[in-house]
């Protein structure tokens, strides 16, 4: 627990990509996330993420490589319906995360991840708003 950092201040851009460039990752356990911004520009600065599965991040996050995904449970709120239920959250596992914790080793280099092909995600977000009504 001694190596955890949690940074509150406000970072500049260039703060930011070098608090991500020094770190060994980016844990985000979340019950519920609309994009998750941070972990799409901890992936770009070639920073393992680590986060929930079944959320937004599964848009976005490359499986491949050293991103890992916490296993979690999905609770609906709601009565279910065709799609997916309505206000609705995943409890991530804490076991499975700390498990992943434990595997992770330290970066050894800096390496970008390749640009991100957005036509893919694009495609699904507009097959998904086609058949919304």
């Amino acid at each position: 627990l001694g190596a955890i950092c949690i940074v509150d201040d406000p970072l500049s851009l260039q703060q930011l990509n070098g608090l991500y460039n020094v770190a060994d990752a980016y844990v985000t356990p979340y019950r519920a996330e609309s994009f998750n911004l941070p972990a799409c520009q901890a992936q770009a600065c070639g920073t393992p993420v680590i986060a929930t599965q079944g959320g937004a991040t599964d848009d976005f996050l490359l499986s491949e490589g050293p991103n890992r995904f916490i296993a979690g449970q999905l609770h609906a709120h709601s009565p279910q319906q065709p799609g997916p239920p309505h206000h609705a959250h995943i409890e991530p596992e804490l076991d499975h995360l700390v498990s992943l914790l434990g595997q992770l080793g330290r970066k050894t280099s800096i390496a970008p991840v390749p640009a991100s092909d957005w036509r893919a995600p694009a495609a699904r977000l507009l097959h998904l708003l086609s058949h919304a009504r």
